[in-house]
Order: C-alpha cells, then sequence, then structure tokens
C-alpha cells in the first residue's frame, strides 16, 4: 500500500487540521503487505501511522515520490495508490482484492471506488461525490465525472464501468498491469516529467493503449478532503505546469482536445492578471465598505 505527502501548492492544502496518515490508519488490518508513506516537506505529526514513513527534505512531487514508494513495495500482487487526505470505508481493500482476483476481470488494471467529499473542518462528510471516474468532454476537457453531485447512497444498476482514466486519489492497481507501462531500467509508474497534476490522467491512458481496463466500482467508498480551492487558488506557476500537463496528455491521447489544450496554455498568463486584477477589486471593495461585503 502506497501513500503519498508533499507539500505542493493546492495538491493538499485543504487537509489543514487533518491528521496525516488517516487514510493509512483506515486500512489497518485490512492489508498484510508493507504500507509505505511518503512525507515530502510535510508538518510533522505527532501520530505515528502504521507502516514504514519515508521523509524527504525537499518536494520531490506527486509521481517521484510515488515511484520511489513502488520501488520499494516491488514483489506485491497489488498496490495501492492512496492520498493522506483520503481514508478508506471499513473491508475496501479487501473487497478491490477479491474482486480483482475474479478470472472475469484479470484485464483490469486499476480499480477505483465512489470518491466521496469530506470537509476537514467539520470533521464530517459533506454529503457530495468527488469523483466516480474521470472523463473527457467533446472539446477534450478532463473532468471529474458527477463532482458536487449529492450522493444517496443509490448504487447504479451495473456493479461496475468502465472509465477513460481514475483520480490518482484512490488507485487500487494490478501490479502485473504497472509493469507494462514502466520504461526500461526505470521503476516510474508515473511520468515524473509532470511532477504533479494531470499524471493520473497519463497513466490511465498509457494503461488503456496497453489493452489493458480501468473500472469504476460504486459499492466501493472512500472519503476524500481534496485541497482544491478552485483555480482562483492555484499560483501562476501550478495553473501553468497542469496546462502544460494536460498538453502532454493530449499529444499520448492521439491528439484528442489538442485545440482545447493548446488554447488553455496560451490562456495562463491573461488568467493570472484576470484572477489578481479580481482579487485586488474584492479587496479594495471590502475597504470602502469597512469589510462588509457590497451589495449585489
Amino acid at each position: 500500500m502506497l501513500s503519498q505527502r508533499h507539500r505542493a501548492t493546492n495538491l493538499h492544502g485543504g487537509a489543514r487540521g487533518a491528521e496525516p496518515g488517516a487514510g493509512l490508519d483506515r486500512a489497518r488490518g485490512q492489508f498484510g503487505p508493507r504500507r509505505i508513506r511518503f512525507d515530502t516537506q510535510s508538518h510533522r505529526s505527532r501520530r505515528r501511522p502504521p507502516g514504514r514513513i519515508i521523509r524527504n527534505s525537499e518536494n520531490i512531487g506527486f509521481c517521484r515520490a510515488n515511484n520511489a514508494g513502488y520501488a520499494i513495495a516491488a514483489g506485491h500482487r497489488y498496490v495501492l495508490f492512496l492520498n493522506p487526505d483520503a481514508f478508506l470505508e471499513t473491508d475496501f481493500i479487501e473487497r478491490a482484492e477479491q474482486w480483482m482476483e475474479d478470472p472475469a476481470h484479470q484485464d483490469v488494471a486499476v480499480v477505483t471506488g465512489s470518491l466521496l467529499g469530506f470537509d476537514i473542518d467539520r470533521r464530517a462528510p459533506t454529503g457530495t461525490i468527488d469523483s466516480t471516474g474521470i472523463f473527457q468532454t467533446w472539446y477534450g476537457k478532463w473532468f471529474d465525472r458527477d463532482q458536487g453531485r449529492p450522493w444517496t447512497g443509490e448504487l447504479p444498476s451495473a456493479e461496475h464501468e468502465a472509465v477513460p482514466a481514475i483520480c490518482g486519489a484512490l488507485m487500487f492497481c494490478r501490479t502485473a498491469a504497472l509493469e507494462t507501462v514502466i520504461p526500461a531500467g526505470t521503476r516510474a509508474v508515473f511520468d515524473e516529467e509532470f511532477f504533479m497534476y494531470k499524471e493520473d490522467i497519463d497513466l490511465s491512458v498509457r494503461l488503456r493503449r496497453r489493452g489493458w481496463r480501468l473500472s469504476y466500482r460504486s459499492g466501493l467508498t472512500c472519503f476524500h478532503c481534496r485541497g482544491w480551492r478552485g483555480r482562483a487558488a492555484m499560483t501562476p506557476a501550478a495553473r501553468w505546469l497542469s496546462a502544460r500537463n494536460e498538453l502532454r496528455v493530449c499529444f499520448r491521447n492521439g491528439g484528442k482536445g489538442l485545440l482545447y489544450s493548446v488554447l488553455k496554455v496560451l490562456f495562463v498568463p491573461f488568467e493570472s492578471a484576470l484572477i489578481d486584477a479580481a482579487k485586488r477589486f474584492r479587496r479594495s471593495s471590502a475597504e470602502r465598505t469597512g469589510g462588509r461585503p457590497s451589495r449585489p
């Protein structure tokens, strides 16, 4: 079981006040193989989650941290990539493993479940869905399906379904499948040139091109605090990295969405200027009204 911890802008910013390693604690007793957690420049915690913790003195990024953990965990049949701000429902791993062992599912590389929102400030579920798989619009934009929709607990008629891509916060992977996309002479599951953002989509695309399936099982649930606060909260560098990586995925995905991806990269400088201008306007408006929001 692999989990990563790295302080990159906005990736896990929403985990304020979270107890690091919550996902590992919840998984205690579910899984026999080793649990490895990479901690890249995160705040030290008094808690000691189960498993092996490897701390880095610098921010090596989502991709490199996970690759280092994967190299250590080599030899296991399955690997779980789990964000530190995500925690599993009881028996998630056992059920996922049993499903993957079914002879009918031997061509499935990765299975994920229903990622549900969790408010770390209130320490309670948000009642909404975070992701049920990653999809792509006709013009090329990748998005988390069902994000923000109410979670009723009602499951769709199909027990599972194939999806184009899977959110990197929760990926239960078949090691044999991952080995087919690792470049020769490396242990790099994720492309380290991505650093962070869209690396999960890139891995999904590479696996599907090798003939593997990616599956979503609605009955497997996991809560995700998600540090995402919208593009306005991202630094210009982070917005650029996200747009650049989306263009990388586009080229690896047969060029689908090329126009959208190129325009997104070109728009980043203007987007940053517009966001900064909007922030200045809100500050000046608040000052004129004595800190009170202006009348709509």
